[in-house]
């Protein structure tokens, strides 16, 4: 290991998004303790209030305009990693104003917004994803070092009744059998994973994996169903979806709802395989939060919390 006291300067973009408004508090906290020398808050609008809280001497916000390449390579002058939670919705431009003006200012390291599942072995196509896909075939071939953070479906979204895997009156519905494992990672441990991440990758490159596959659980739909009823008490109605059912549902749909259930019902959301440990050696640093401990939090009644599939997208 590298033995330089030097600490990492990192910018991070996507602050007030749904995933970034609970990745920036564990960045600005890192910052805050001398595990990043900065942190600069990247926003395009007037920061808002609970973002301007974070200002420290080493947290900053930098106003900048998404649109104007040479601010945003003035901005990222002395950086050395950018991560990355912007979404998909109208950032085309930014996010290749993005790459370009981080080459230009000669990063050491790229988080793009991979966060969720494995793209590399889904063979179902979803405009969402493929424009993440091409952003990032765009930063590498620009000579970025990306390092792609997959982090299965977010814990607190992918268990709200308009994905689909279960209703408001506790109804849920097994892809397939419900015995196949996929993987779910809280929007809070997906910051402290990439945190992880992006220290590695500034004091171990050799050991930074260009993919990295992350999770806080990795259990069947069936184990996290028992999960909540252990909390709440109330025995849920099961319905079981055949594969062929879930595929049409897909081809006459095409939305990311029914694209996780797919997913699922084809292993293709299984992380048993994962990096867990290069990143949290015997969870060092934190512990992942599981659907366990996640339904405790709810009463183990997950359909209470409402989220938008086009605004949740893993």
């Amino acid at each position: 290991m590298s033995q330089t006291t030097v600490k990492p300067a990192v910018a991070f973009v996507g602050s007030t998004g749904l995933l970034g408004k609970s990745m920036v508090p564990i960045f600005a906290q890192a910052a805050n303790s001398g595990e990043l020398s900065e942190l600069r808050l990247l926003v395009s609008s007037t920061p808002k209030l609970w973002l301007e809280r974070l200002i420290s001497d080493t947290v900053k916000i930098v106003q900048v305009n998404y649109a104007d390449q040479k601010a945003l390579e003035n901005a990222l002058q002395g950086v050395d990693v950018v991560v990355s939670a912007l979404g998909t919705n109208g950032t085309e431009v930014a996010r290749r104003n993005l790459i370009n003006a981080a080459v230009a200012a000669k990063i050491k390291a790229y988080v793009p917004s991979e966060y969720g599942s494995d793209m590399d072995v889904n063979p179902y196509p979803l405009p969402m994803f493929e424009e993440k896909q091409a952003h990032l075939r765009e930063a590498k071939a620009a000579g970025l070092k990306t390092i792609s953070l997959l982090t299965g479906f977010f814990l607190e979204t992918i268990f709200s009744p308009p994905f689909g895997f279960i209703s408001a009156t506790n109804t849920w519905n097994l892809p397939d059998s419900g015995s196949n494992r996929f993987a779910v990672t809280s929007m809070a441990d997906i910051g402290r994973y990439t945190l992880r991440a992006v220290i590695l990758v500034f004091e171990e490159p050799e050991k930074a994996l260009e993919k990295l596959r992350i999770l806080g659980d990795n259990s069947t739909l069936d184990e996290y169903a028992a999960a909540f009823e252990s909390i709440s008490g109330e025995p849920p109605t099961k319905n079981t979806i055949s594969r062929d059912q879930l595929k049409a549902n897909f081809d006459a749909d095409g939305t990311i709802v029914e694209l996780v259930k797919l997913l699922v019902a084809d292993g293709l959301a299984d992380f048993t395989e994962n990096d867990n440990e290069l990143l949290n050696p015997g969870q060092k640093y934190f512990k992942p939060k599981t659907v366990a401990e996640y339904a405790k939090e709810v009463g183990g009644k997950p359909w209470i919390t409402i989220h938008s599939p086009e605004i949740d997208a893993s």
